[in-house]
Parts: C-alpha cells; structure tokens; sequence
C-alpha cells in the first residue's frame, strides 16, 4: 500500500493504527500506577503461612559394657554361662574339637564300608607240548643257525640343486648347480621356493625365499642364487619377476 493512499485512509477513519495507543499518555501513566500500587499492598498485607514439618521422633538406647573378668561381676559371668547358649560353644582356632564333630557326623550319615571276600584263583597253565614238527621233540629244541651280517659299502652322495621357472612372463629353462654346503642338511626331493627379480644384464636386484625365511640352507641358496647370471633383455627393460623352484638331487656316482 502507497503512503499517499494510506494517508488518505487514516485522515477518512478506514484505517486503525495498531502499534500507537488510541487517547492520551496521562491514562497509560495513571494506569500503571494503580496497578502498581495494587499488587505492591496485596503482597504486603496478605501472608502465606507454610506449616513446619512435624519433628523426627528421637531414637536412643543405652550401651553398658560389663567386666565380666572383675570379682564384682563374678556371679554375672556365672549367670552367663548357665543360661546363655555360648557355654556350650568351642574355641573357633581349636582344630581338633572340629575334626572330632567332622568325623562323628560322617560316621552317622556314612555307609559302612564295603569288606569283599577274596577267592583264590588257580593260574597254573601247564606248558603245551610241541607235536608234529619236523626234528622237534617235546623235550629239545635245535640249536640256533649262525648268522653272518655283511658290511654295506656306501658312498657319499653327491647333492645337485635344480632351479625350475614356475611362474613369470619371461621365460628362463633353469639351470643346475652342485651343493657346497654340508650334506647331512640335506634329503632327496627337498623343494625351496625364491622370488627372484633380475634386470635387462641378467643381474640379480633381489632374491628372497618365500619358506622358511630363517633356515640356514635357504639362506645359503638364495645367496648361490645372487650370484649366478642370467639371461639377457632389451637394453633399459623393466624389471623380470620370477618365481622359482630349487629341488634337491642326488647324483652320486655308480
């Protein structure tokens, strides 16, 4: 709505200004006052009373602590331990009055114990004789044959490792190397697998086993490996990754 048409309106009497008070200040002012006064008397004269909480009973009891060891309270100490069940208990640190209790209620409640009656077996086999055999008697057997244990002459095997190619998209026939190392370490048909890495000279960059990472004989082919050369490549190559298989041969002389 334009301010011209709202001026207009007003000066008709169509429209009611909400937001300012309709009279003068002087009523707002005697209004509030009044009020004021009001609840400020009603706040003074009027008195709420609250009621005090009822007061707690009082709990109380009387503790008096006898001398039953004094020669003056003998005759309570007497009373005590006639009428009292405490006469009748025993010393909790005496182990033998517990046992003693122990023992009499297991013999009431126990069956009594089972007594078996032995019988006396006889066991004696008499020895079967041996009939029907070829120059045996029943009462002598032949002598025993003398045996003669021939020495076996053997030799030294002679330990050879063949290298396979099992998996790599280079391929590479392998090769075959006779074992330095001490051969009881040894055994036929022993299998090691290396992951072997060379570059395009046919050197190795590294050469890992992949079973037993700290057993002696690995380690020392995995070193004879390094040391071999292999195959050529193209000039600046990649890498070759190759996994191979060592196996353990004896080709020992006839």
């Amino acid at each position: 709505m334009s301010r011209k048409k709202l001026h207009r309106d007003r000066q008709a009497g169509l429209h009611f200004h909400w937001h300012l008070p309709q009279g003068s200040l002087g009523r707002l002012l005697i209004g509030g006052l009044v009020a004021t006064f009001f609840w400020g008397a009603l706040v003074a004269y009027v008195q709420v009373r609250v009621p005090d909480p009822l007061p707690l009973p009082r709990r109380s009891s009387d503790l008096e602590i006898v001398d039953l060891e004094h020669p003056s309270n003998r005759w309570l100490s007497e009373v005590v331990e006639r009428e009292s069940p405490f006469h009748s208990r025993w010393e909790v640190r005496d182990d033998s009055r517990l046992k003693q209790e122990i023992a009499a209620a297991l013999k009431q409640s126990a069956p009594s114990p089972y007594q078996p009656t032995l019988q006396v077996i006889d066991l004696s086999v008499s020895a079967p004789e041996l009939r029907g055999l070829p120059g045996v008697s029943s009462h002598s057997l032949p002598a025993p044959e003398a045996v003669t244990i021939a020495a076996i002459q053997t030799s030294n095997p002679e330990w050879w490792i063949e290298v396979s190619n099992r998996e790599g998209k280079s391929k590479w026939e392998g090769t075959a190397f006779r074992w330095a190392g001490e051969n009881a370490a040894l055994s036929p048909g022993e299998t090691w697998t290396f992951q072997l890495i060379v570059d395009w000279r046919g050197i190795v960059v590294s050469c890992l086993p992949l079973e037993d990472l700290k057993e002696t004989t690995a380690l020392e082919l995995a070193k004879t490996l390094r040391e071999l050369r292999y195959p050529l490549a193209k000039k600046d190559a990649p890498f070759r990754l190759w996994m191979l298989e060592a196996s353990c041969v004896e080709r020992s002389a006839p």
